[in-house]
């Protein structure tokens, strides 16, 4: 399961890819998508993104959180990861958004309460 921060610049994802690649050096394809909103988000990342330093072992790439998650909500998400050239499936799972949920104008009420004096 992926963890991200809604209000991080700087998350990690780590992976494992390179052991179901059938290509040589292939773009990742990054598709998250919101099980409450159906939202969907993609990213995509080249061999050359891969921070990992033992990439036939694990796979870490860098995202903006903020950025890419803008005005999404927090929640539970789906993600599934494919080569951009085969559009083989690498990789699927979950993955939770965190954070300070966007604001929304709405209804406030007033709300008065009434003690009872006992006597």
């Amino acid at each position: 399961m992926l963890n991200l921060n809604l209000n991080s610049g700087d998350d990690k994802i780590v992976v494992t890819l390179t052991e179901k690649n059938t290509a040589t050096n292939p773009n990742y394809h990054f598709e998250f998508k919101s099980v409450a909103s159906n939202s969907v988000i993609t990213i995509d990342f080249t061999p050359a993104d891969d921070l990992s330093n033992f990439p036939k072992r694990f796979n870490k790439f860098s995202i903006n959180t903020s950025e890419l998650f803008n005005g999404q909500e927090p929640g539970q998400w789906q993600y599934l990861v494919t080569e951009t050239t085969t559009n083989t499936v690498l990789e699927q799972g979950k993955m939770v958004l965190t954070g300070t949920p966007v604001s929304t104008i709405g209804y406030e009420p007033t709300v008065n309460y009434q003690g009872y004096g006992g006597n």
